[in-house]
């Protein structure tokens, strides 16, 4: 009965190894599943990292770049300000330097007419006595043709010289005037220069900051850009 029982037992013995050996192979496999998700865990969160640093980097490219645009945009602005700026000091110096020889010219001519008028005057005086001196009672006057002298004019009758010398105060009259009517038309040029200098200027908006900083920022932008370009970027 022993033998029999012992006999009978061995199915039993033999699947419980089948089974102890199958549950082994399950843990191990198990194990091995554990192992294979943490590594999938861990491959998913690095590359979740990485996506994440290139998206960063991606979108710290467009700000810069959008930085930069702004940057030399403003740089551009600042640069026009100190153009009109230096133009309006520029413009404002001829005109002052044109005003004051135009001033200087206007007051060559008055004196040059003065000197002229008074050569005439001399001129006009001298030769009124000359014929002066030649009028007799009862004969007419050469250039009236009165035949009574009652108020002729005195003075010295010699008009030596004085022709020549109104001729020559008319013609330095004439080319004072004509310097005098060119340095007017400078002066006048110079004015709308400076005046639309003033306009120009007026138009432009002062910057915040000088062109030497602003290209500073420049600077650094593009070197930031730079490095930014030599990394990863995505697919």
């Amino acid at each position: 009965g022993v033998q029999k029982r012992v006999t009978g037992a061995e199915p039993l013995r033999e699947a419980a190894r089948s089974s102890s050996q199958a549950a082994l192979e399950a843990k191990a496999a198990l194990e091995l599943a554990i192992n294979d998700h943490h590594g999938a865990e861990q491959a998913n969160a690095a590359a979740t990292a990485e996506l994440a640093s290139v998206q960063q980097t991606v979108l710290r490219k467009s700000q810069v770049e959008g930085a930069l645009q702004l940057l030399r945009q403003s740089r551009e602005e600042a640069v026009q300000f100190v153009n009109a700026t230096g133009a309006v000091e520029k413009f404002a110096a001829a005109r002052s330097a044109a005003s004051a020889n135009h001033e200087r010219l206007a007051g060559v001519l008055a004196a040059c007419r003065e000197a002229e008028s008074a050569a005439e005057q001399a001129l006009a005086s001298a030769q009124a006595a000359h014929l002066a001196a030649k009028l007799e009672d009862g004969a007419p006057c050469p250039v009236c043709g009165a035949t009574e002298h009652p108020r002729p004019a005195g003075g010295v009758g010699e008009g030596l010289g004085l022709d020549a010398a109104w001729r020559q105060a008319r013609t330095a009259r004439e080319a004072a005037d004509t310097d005098e009517r060119q340095a007017a038309q400078v002066a006048a040029k110079a004015d709308g220069e400076w005046t639309q200098a003033v306009s120009t200027l007026a138009t432009l908006k002062g910057p915040e900051r000088d062109v030497a900083a602003i290209t500073a920022d420049i600077v650094a932008a593009d070197a930031e850009l730079e490095a930014l370009q030599a990394g990863p970027d995505m697919a």
